[in-house]
């Protein structure tokens, strides 16, 4: 994912933390009631490259779960920076 300093310019995430253990703790919004649809794509794409493919089972607006293939998402991004 190219780090904490990668992740933080994504715009994605309100705060980025390096774990200890080489994890990383991402905070999508100040507080929970800030959390919507917009946020939830912000973070989705951000994360594309590292979750696994195919088209999430479930999920919509209701349970802040975007209904993408991130393949998709990760080759729009890859186009985009590259």
């Amino acid at each position: 994912m190219g780090g904490a300093d990668a992740l933080r310019a994504t715009g994605a995430f309100h705060d980025v933390v390096h774990l200890a253990r080489g994890g990383y703790l991402l905070q999508a919004t100040e507080a929970l009631a800030g959390y919507r649809m917009p946020q939830a794509h912000r973070v989705f794409h951000a994360l594309a490259p590292a979750l696994p493919r195919g088209m999430p089972i479930g999920g919509g607006e209701k349970e802040m779960i975007v209904l993408e293939d991130p393949a998709d998402a990760a080759s729009c991004r890859s186009q985009v920076s590259g």
